[in-house]
């Protein structure tokens, strides 16, 4: 066998292998945040299982017979899968809507693009402000907001936040 046919075999191996590695980060992610609080949750479901007090043993054949023989049970899947059925078509609805106007070549499109885009991007953009914001104060801010709350007779707090003074 000659060198080119066995780097021809390995190629097919390789880029297999490369398509796993680019996958796992979303594979972990998937099983930490999907996978793992939906087994939780059925453990729960199968367990007595106080809010503060952890797992306290099975009560399997129990739990399930209590939650079907409630008289709100029929009521609360029939509400859900309306609901669901309901919010669902609507927003397929409202989104298709919206993605045509926006695809559609007009004059307004940059408009429509810019009008459906700017409230995202300015809500992401306002809470990284307001983090900044929150976690340095300026020394004028924090007296401002000293006054606002604090009592009268009171002697006035270092601020948590900002420079500070030596």
């Amino acid at each position: 066998m000659t060198a080119s046919v066995a780097a021809a075999r390995r190629r097919p191996v390789a880029r297999a292998l490369q398509g796993w590695l680019y996958a796992t980060p979303t594979a972990v992610f998937v099983g930490a945040l999907f996978v793992l609080p939906l087994l939780l949750v059925l453990l729960m479901s199968a367990s007595r299982w106080p809010l503060l007090s952890g797992n306290q043993g099975w009560n399997l054949p129990a739990n399930y017979s209590r939650a079907l023989s409630n008289r709100f049970f029929v009521d609360s899947v029939v509400f859900t899968l309306k609901y669901t059925a309901l919010a669902t078509v609507l927003l397929l609805g409202l989104g298709l809507g919206l993605a045509l106007l926006v695809q559609e070549s007009t004059r307004w499109k940059g408009l429509m693009r810019t009008a459906f885009l700017v409230p995202s991007a300015l809500g992401l953009a306002s809470r990284r402000c307001c983090s900044t914001c929150c976690t340095r104060r300026s020394p004028a801010r924090s007296r401002r907001s000293w006054r606002a709350w604090a009592p009268r007779s009171s002697a006035r707090p270092t601020p948590r936040c900002g420079p500070r003074s030596s």
